[in-house]
């Protein structure tokens, strides 16, 4: 099993990442800032910057379709 990090060029945060098979997939949940009120929120009992990083925020899945660092994008069925 190989680890490796993603920076998101839209903020510079860093991923683990882990190879399975053929696959590059992330190994934490992704955490981008996109607050418009619709496509993406946060629990209201994930405050801190801590809980942020380690339990990511949530997506409606067109939002998490449009906001996937560049070069990556959503598993499909297929996969």
């Amino acid at each position: 099993m190989r680890i490796n990090i993603c920076i998101d060029d839209k903020d510079g945060q860093e991923y683990k990442t882990i190879v399975i098979g053929k696959y590059v997939l992330f190994a934490e949940n992704y955490n981008y800032e996109f607050e418009d009120n619709i496509s993406s929120f946060q629990c209201e009992n994930l405050n801190s910057s801590e809980d942020k990083k380690q339990f990511g925020r949530y997506y409606t899945h067109q939002a998490a379709e449009k906001l996937a660092p560049k070069g990556w994008r959503l598993p499909t069925v297929d996969d």
